[in-house]
């Protein structure tokens, strides 16, 4: 099933995260220069805490990861990772859209 299919038909959205976590897991592959130690943590802790995937964003040193999961575990994220910056997003059929996050 590709993310297409999830978006245009009745899917569950929580195909995307599963989606998500393949993709860090493949791309995590492709060099050990992709992740480290810090974000490794981060990562896991997040599913363990119930996040069905995630992405790192953004370049060297200064990026974000995005994790997908269900609102009851995006408490829990958020109350774990109190000390990181949170930014709220939503899919949208409108594309990239600008936001500010004042937060």
């Amino acid at each position: 099933m590709s993310s297409k299919r999830i978006f245009e038909g009745n899917k569950s959205l929580d195909n995307i995260g599963h989606f998500l976590d393949e993709y860090w897991k493949l791309k995590k592959n492709l060099s050990s220069k992709i992740t480290d130690k810090n974000i490794n943590e981060i990562y896991s802790e997040a599913k363990k805490l119930g996040a069905l995937g995630g992405k790192v964003l953004g370049a060297g040193g200064g990026g974000f990861i995005m994790f997908y999961a269900n609102q009851n575990v995006q408490k829990k994220l958020v109350n774990r990772f109190y000390k990181l910056t949170k930014v709220k997003f939503n899919f949208s059929n409108e594309g990239s859209e600008t936001i500010f996050n004042n937060e």
